[in-house]
């Protein structure tokens, strides 16, 4: 489960925001699931999340590509990981 930046942007200062992060953290934790919260870019909001959250955001490291997904602009490399002649 994701929880949107438009809802970590105000849950220190919206009690209506905290308790549905706070909610929706507890249903993804009750059916076994994981949680990621995606705009996380102050330490209050990072301190405001319930424990045992995946968290995105700038606080914890600028967005870059995932090596392991393939968009369709790579073609993935070859059985044991080598290189594509597509990429560097």
């Amino acid at each position: 489960m994701k929880i949107d930046r438009s809802f970590t942007a105000g849950m220190t200062t919206d009690p209506t925001r905290a308790t549905i992060v706070r909610t929706v953290a507890q249903l993804a934790s009750e059916l076994g699931l994981r949680c990621v919260v995606e705009g996380i870019e102050s330490r209050s909001q990072l301190d405001a999340l319930p424990p045992g959250l995946l968290g995105q955001g700038y606080l914890l490291g600028r967005p870059g590509p995932d090596p392991g997904v393939w968009c369709g602009a790579r073609r993935p490399g070859p059985a044991g990981g080598g290189r594509d002649s597509a990429g560097p």
